[in-house]
Order: structure tokens, then sequence, then C-alpha cells
């Protein structure tokens, strides 16, 4: 009988996914995203030992019309400047997306940090905003931020 115990609780424990710190998306009225529109996402880090992986979350429908996003992603925290930095994601090619599909859905999550980063114990905000010459983004679902512990 302890032996079935033993053995269910380590399935379990083996197949519980690794609790992500944070993550949260910013969803797009009718499925556009104006270039005035800005996602903010404002959190705080507890365990300022262990390193992260930060991530961009972008969902869009199969019919999105760029094989590419630019995006421009901003920090803050209480004690630095203001830092932002410009990207330019590659999404696809013409034969298929890179990021997960369920049905017309498209999921990438991107990681922006080349080594792990550590957080300090402060709020922070980070702000996304896309650069795309076309002023509104049809067929854009979510934008988002994922900090997931190493």
């Amino acid at each position: 009988m302890w032996k079935i115990v033993i053995i269910i609780v380590l399935f379990l424990y083996a197949c519980s996914p690794t609790p992500d710190l944070y993550e949260q998306t910013k969803a797009f009225r009718k499925m556009e995203w104006h270039a005035a529109d800005t996602a903010r996402f404002e959190f705080q880090i507890a365990d300022t030992a262990a390193s992260y992986n930060i991530y961009l979350v972008l969902r869009h429908q199969y019919a999105f019309a760029y094989n590419n996003i630019r995006i421009n992603i901003s920090k803050k925290s209480p004690a630095d400047s203001l830092t932002s930095v410009s990207y330019n994601f590659k999404l696809g090619e013409n034969s298929g997306w890179y990021g997960k599909t369920l049905e017309e859905i498209v999921e990438h999550r991107i990681r922006l940090n080349d080594k792990p980063v550590r957080f300090r114990a402060v709020p922070y905000t980070y702000s996304l905003h896309h650069r795309m010459p076309e002023g509104s983004l049809k067929n854009i679902l979510h934008a988002g931020l994922r900090i997931q512990k190493i």
C-alpha cells in the first residue's frame, strides 16, 4: 500500500510544472493593437537570490499580416532611470508561424534576455508598444510579459 502512495506522490511531483513567478497579458479590443495602446505591467520580485528569464508573450490570429513585429520595451524601477529597447521579432516565414498554434491562434513566447537576470526587491514597470508602420495592427489578441524563475 505505501509503495502505491509513494509512486503516486512521485508521479504528481514529476508532472507538476515549475511555477511561473509572473505572467500577465493585455487583451486588445476588437483584436487590434493601436500604436497609441501601451501594455503596462507592474510587479515586484520577492526572491532576489534567484535568477529569471524574461519573455515577451504575443498571441495573434493566423491571419496576422506580418512575419515580424517591431516592439519597444521600456523598463523602470524606482532606483533606476527609464531604459528602452527596440526589438524586431521574427514571428514566422511565408511557410508558417514559429509559435505554437491552436486552430486559428498563434502564441509566441520570445525570450528577451541572453543571460539570466536577478531582480531587486523593488517595484518594476515594463511597458510594451508596437512600432510597426501601420498604426493599427489587426488580428493581435494579447501582448504580455512572463517572468520565469530558472
